[in-house]
């Protein structure tokens, strides 16, 4: 269970760092964020690896040695849920990045007192 929530890890950085430059407490842009996220996404589905995998088989059920199949579903998948998670949080911190810029540029009318 504990290495599901290293999957995790990668998105939770995203939305914090995504929030913190929408408040304007950090210059890195929102695309900075999100290729350190995929990044970070694949680093550790690769250190997640050899806990995802099965053990492998007996030597008389695979004579050929050990196969790699599972491995890369593993990696290729991590990186591909990785690839989507860190888009669509990015798509979407962009969106809000840029409604908030908006109405931030907006000029406040006049008071009257």
């Amino acid at each position: 269970m504990l290495i599901f929530l290293i999957w995790l890890i990668a998105p939770v950085v995203q939305m914090i760092l995504s929030s913190l430059r929408i408040k304007g407490r950090i210059i890195l842009p929102i695309i900075g964020s999100t290729v350190l996220s995929w990044g970070l996404g694949i680093a550790l589905t690769v250190a997640a690896l050899p806990y995802l995998v099965p053990p492998p088989p007996p030597s008389s059920s695979h004579p050929a040695g050990r196969c790699g199949m599972p491995e890369m579903a593993v990696l290729f998948g991590g990186i591909f849920i990785d690839g989507v998670v860190a888009l669509s949080i990015g798509i979407f911190s962009y969106i809000i990045y840029l409604i908030k810029t908006k109405n931030d540029r907006k000029p406040q009318p006049p008071v009257i007192s």
